[in-house]
């Protein structure tokens, strides 16, 4: 009888471990259970976000968590297609992703703000300040807002890239690009109509074909596509100021795998996912400048473009940024935090 009162003593323990670990009907990983998710990267092993934040992440959260949280991390296709990602990611098949808003806009339209609009950053440290700790963190926060209804927990904003114009042409001023092709993507292709370029429309992939045959007279693509795309070999001019100072990437969770893991799990991954920022920040314009010396050491030509073209490039841009502000209440406010943050810059 007393063997019996024991096992059953045991059940009940058992059993009001396993009850801690249901909330709400949904299944909350114990303090004990081993996690592992899946990470899928749109970006390629040999980007630094790829191969340097996204591997430093998984890395120092095991670490940290004594191997209970375990991140195993795909390069784009591996899993899923890029533009696929935020999808699959939503329906919880993967657990998690790191690609940009502008892959997943007609879900999101933040997306488009939230990736960068032309003129909108000098550089990346610059982006991180709007988008971290503007207003007490408000930006971050309405892009928080934006993913959560759509069943994401958003982790970071990283930066990329700065998006420069790179040409086979001499350019002097604005006025040399006018019926010129460019290839162009997304707000940038409204820039460039406004100003009177030809728009081209192909994956990045094609670009050095396309450069090559001269399918295409320029691009707006970021520093490390010269090396990368080997475009230092098609294009002969880099055209300053970048048409914007930094393009950035998130790094998303599916909210239901966010909300099983414990808090002490929660509170690493959001540690660690802000400490990389900085060190984004520092390899990617290390990167950058980088990639710019070794294209001049090839022939390439940096040509800075007079200051009159340059507002005009800035003043074009900014009436580019109502469009997106139409796009949602929460869009608006955005672009209103924008502008009031050039505005405290100086440069509105």
């Amino acid at each position: 009888m007393k063997r019996f009162t024991v096992i059953i003593i045991t059940l009940v323990f058992v059993l009001g471990i396993s009850f801690l670990s249901v909330e709400e009907g949904k299944y909350v990983y114990a303090s004990q259970d081993q996690i592992t998710w899946k990470i899928s990267s749109a970006f390629s092993p040999g980007s630094l976000l790829y191969k340097g934040m996204l591997k430093r992440f998984a890395e120092e959260v095991a670490k940290r968590s004594n191997n209970q949280l375990q991140i195993k991390k795909y390069p784009p296709g591996a899993l899923v297609k890029v533009r696929e990602l935020f999808n699959v990611v939503q329906k919880g098949i993967v657990q998690g992703g790191i690609s940009a808003g502008l892959y997943h806009a007609r879900l999101i339209p933040e997306g488009i703000i939230e990736t960068g609009l032309p003129q909108s950053f000098l550089n990346y440290n610059e982006a991180v300040e709007f988008y971290y700790r503007y207003k007490n963190g408000r930006v971050i926060s309405l892009i928080r807002e934006a993913y959560a209804e759509k069943g994401i927990y958003y982790l970071a904003i990283y930066p990329l890239a700065s998006y420069v114009l790179m040409t086979k042409f001499p350019v002097k001023g604005l006025s040399d690009l006018k019926g010129k092709k460019i290839r162009t993507f997304g707000p940038y292709s409204l820039l460039a109509k406004k100003l009177g370029w030809a728009t081209v429309s192909i994956p990045g992939a094609e670009q050095y074909i396309a450069l090559q045959r001269g399918t295409v007279e320029g691009t707006i693509y970021p520093f490390y596509a010269l090396e990368m795309y080997k475009l230092k070999e098609v294009i002969n001019y880099v055209i300053l100021p970048p048409i914007t100072g930094s393009i950035m990437t998130d790094f998303y969770i599916n909210k239901k795998a966010w909300d099983r893991l414990p808090e002490n799990l929660k509170k690493i991954c959001n540690d660690v996912a802000m400490e990389l920022v900085p060190w984004v920040c520092s390899e990617t314009e290390r990167l950058d400048n980088k990639f710019l010396n070794e294209a001049i050491k090839k022939g390439v030509k940096v040509v800075s473009l007079p200051e009159k073209d340059v507002q005009k490039l800035r003043s074009v841009s900014i009436s580019i940024w109502d469009v997106f502000a139409k796009k949602g209440p929460r869009c608006k406010e955005l672009i209103d935090l924008l502008k009031e943050y050039l505005k405290e810059k100086g440069r509105l």
